[in-house]
């Protein structure tokens, strides 16, 4: 299948967007879109009351600074916020007493794109592009995802054991995430690494049926999973939310990957520094995950986000431990759900993939 790729550099990572155009699209060279520049009179500050808006409204939408949210959220603004409601998406840039402040600058606004061709013009592509890519990136705005103690709270605060204790031998994205997943482990990760599962399972999301790295450890919640696991060489049952030390010791990895489990994490800050101390100089963290999840059991921060905010949230988190560099973030959508899959006839596309790597700093 063709695709449409979007590729540019943030402040802190390199990144590539992909959306799955189908057979019948054909693919034009590379080139670069120059996208508009930000504009600093695309900034409106506005009184909530004159809005419409009330503190009620604000606290069900969960506004918070640094947020991207639909432009059509505030279609009914009016006064200094009315000719921003057009826009596909605006971000909060202070949200202070009455006044709200928005910024309808596109995401990518200024950015130097590189694109395989033109988009084309149809309805599930310039909503991806509305409100989408360049969602990810840090910029100004310190505070978009700092996390706190109420962001890091989950719903569910009983015993992860518990939650885990009954073997879950069934898949949580489909076949078609799960061979996109498997094809960026592939393409980041040498096959002579020696890899770290981490929040491993029954499976492991690496290509093929056996291991296709020099080794692979497994650390996950449920002993008769990881048992199972054929891709493992070997395992161990820990619970990263009661003790985020991993039990080897530094620089044992080339690789550590993650598979759509990093947001049922208490303490992300603690387990990319441990992270950093079991890889080997150079070794890369990848992280992958989808828009499926337990709710219950991720953190609170993880339903507040956009998709791609949350790759931001992970993107930052990289970045500003200081940990790792070299850091790559890649997105995939638009695929058809494959027919192998219980949601088939009732979603039509597959679950979206949005990874990220970074190298251990040396």
């Amino acid at each position: 299948m063709s695709e449409l790729c979007l590729r540019w550099r943030s402040s802190f990572a390199n990144h590539e967007n992909r959306f799955v155009l189908g057979d019948e699209e054909p693919v034009s060279n590379e080139h670069v879109v120059v996208m508009p520049p930000r504009q600093s009179d695309a900034r409106r500050t506005g009184a909530i009351a004159d809005l419409g808006l009330s503190q009620d409204w604000l606290a069900r939408a969960g506004l918070r600074v640094g947020g991207w949210y639909p432009g059509r959220l505030v279609a009914a603004a009016q006064g200094p916020l009315g000719t921003l409601a057009a826009a596909a998406a605006v971000r909060v840039v202070a949200l202070d007493g009455g006044e709200l402040t928005l910024d309808a600058n596109p995401p990518l606004a200024g950015a130097e794109v590189v694109a395989s061709r033109p988009p084309p013009d149809e309805p599930r592509v310039r909503e991806w592009l509305g409100f989408g890519p360049g969602l990810e990136a840090v910029d100004d705005i310190a505070a978009a995802f700092e996390p706190g103690a109420t962001h890091l709270a989950r719903q569910d605060e009983t015993d992860d054991a518990l939650f885990y204790a009954a073997p879950r031998m069934v898949h949580h994205i489909d076949s078609d995430a799960r061979t996109r997943i498997a094809a960026l482990y592939a393409h980041w990760i040498d096959a002579d690494a020696a890899v770290l599962d981490l929040c491993s399972s029954w499976v492991s999301h690496y290509a093929g049926g056996a291991s296709p790295f020099r080794s692979v450890t497994g650390l996950g919640m449920n002993a008769r999973e990881l048992a199972v696991n054929p891709q493992l060489d070997t395992w161990v049952a820990h619970d990263l939310n009661r003790d985020p030390v991993l039990p080897f010791d530094a620089a044992s990895f080339d690789a550590v990957t993650c598979t759509v489990s990093f947001e049922y994490l208490r303490d992300p800050s603690a387990i990319l520094t441990e992270v950093a101390r079991v890889l080997k100089p150079g070794g890369r963290f990848v992280n992958t995950f989808s828009d499926r999840c337990f709710p219950t059991k991720a953190i609170a921060l993880w339903a507040v986000l956009h998709p791609f905010e949350r790759l931001g949230f992970l993107g930052a988190s990289y970045h500003r431990c200081g940990l790792f560099e070299s850091i790559d973030t890649v997105t995939i959508h638009g695929a058809p759900r494959p027919p192998d899959d219980d949601y088939f006839g009732q979603i039509p596309n597959a679950d979206p993939v949005f990874a990220i790597c970074g190298r251990r700093v040396a």
